[in-house]
């Protein structure tokens, strides 16, 4: 099958499928099976599912997009570090993503300097 350098490819997306929880997740696992760059791929939405479903296509719009991000990045064999991440369920992206390390309310509430200190010495004391 013959490779064609930054093909776009275009996805219509129904109302319907915005209510999949796991959409972002199969739209990145479709384009891996098929050797697409999500970077590539312009998701296509009716105008009534931008009326109906406005927060969900904005949540999946931010989702596509730091996919993009990551798949740049993990190509160029950068390391990426999200941040403020304060959700289990963008924890779970992230990491479907291929983004292992991040920061953010999830693990951690904002620390003063000396707080800091002792949270990192209680990880680096000795266990003997």
């Amino acid at each position: 099958m013959p490779v064609i350098d930054d093909l776009q490819v275009a996805v219509n997306l129904s109302a319907v499928q915005f209510n999949r929880e796991d959409l972002v997740e199969k739209i990145i696992r479709a384009c891996s099976k098929v050797g697409i760059d999500p970077a590539y791929l312009n998701l296509e939405i009716t105008e009534s599912s931008l009326v109906e479903k406005f927060e969900v296509v904005l949540r999946v719009m931010k989702q596509m997009s730091l996919a993009g991000i990551v798949a740049l990045a993990k190509s160029l064999q950068l390391q990426v570090v999200a941040e403020g991440v304060e959700t289990e369920a963008q924890k779970a992206i992230l990491t479907s993503l291929g983004c292992h390390e991040g920061q953010g309310k999830l693990f951690s509430e904002p620390l003063s300097r000396q707080e800091a200190s002792k949270m990192l010495q209680s990880f680096n004391r000795d266990p003997g």
